[in-house]
């Protein structure tokens, strides 16, 4: 009896092995397309990315650039506020000076 459990032993881990080597086959192709639809999707997120990053770059120059308008125009306004104050200064002086 014990000879024709070994055959049958035999048999048995041969199917095993052939069943599992043949899952791995067809479970192949699915990873691999798996595979490239994540790879073609980092891809695409890594350019996403870089655009946000080149967005982001161009919205800070902008900023600096607004900062500095603003900066100049203030320096301009307030030359031209103490140039106002004094012309209101020096009309006010000939109006409190007497006629001759």
């Amino acid at each position: 009896m014990n000879i024709t459990v070994k055959p049958a032993l035999y048999a048995i881990i041969l199917a095993l092995f052939i069943v599992a080597t043949g899952c791995q086959e067809q479970q192949s192709p699915t990873t691999d397309k798996r595979a490239r639809l994540v790879a073609n999707q980092n891809l695409q997120l890594k350019k996403q990315l870089q655009e946000k990053d080149r967005e982001i770059q161009r919205q800070k120059d902008l900023v600096t650039e607004c900062q500095a308008t603003m900066e100049a125009q203030q320096q301009q306004h307030e030359r031209a506020a103490i140039g106002m104050v004094g012309i209101m200064k020096s009309l006010m002086e000939k109006q409190q000076q007497p006629d001759n």
